[in-house]
């Protein structure tokens, strides 16, 4: 079944913040509540790194959108959270998969 909003939640800190990730849109977005951390498209941005400041502390944010999915927090290079939207990195990487099969049966088919 198609979502167009993937989402996960996670705690950070005392922070319970609410990662999206709109498909039709491409808007990845971060949240607490009500509160909107951060929120950018990524259309044409495959690779991001951003600073962002969740309860009083700064992190670092890296998202890759460029073939395999990737978006994890950083804090000082210690790694915080290492995959912020799980559900889209096993779309990614089944797509990739499925793919790669698809062109060994056309390429052994004819």
């Amino acid at each position: 079944m198609f979502k167009r909003i993937q989402q996960q939640s996670h705690q950070v800190g005392d922070t319970r913040i609410l990662v999206s990730y709109d498909r039709l849109t491409s808007r990845f977005k971060i949240s607490d509540g009500n509160d909107v951390i951060y929120s950018r498209s990524l259309l044409l941005l495959p690779f991001i790194r951003s600073n962002i400041v969740i309860s009083s502390s700064t992190y670092s944010l890296k998202v890759t959108s460029f073939i395999f999915w990737r978006a994890k927090l950083e804090q000082g290079g210690n790694i915080v959270i290492s995959e912020l939207l799980r559900p889209r990195r096993a779309k990614s990487i089944a797509s990739i998969a499925y793919s790669a099969v698809m062109s060994v049966l056309r390429f052994l088919a004819g």
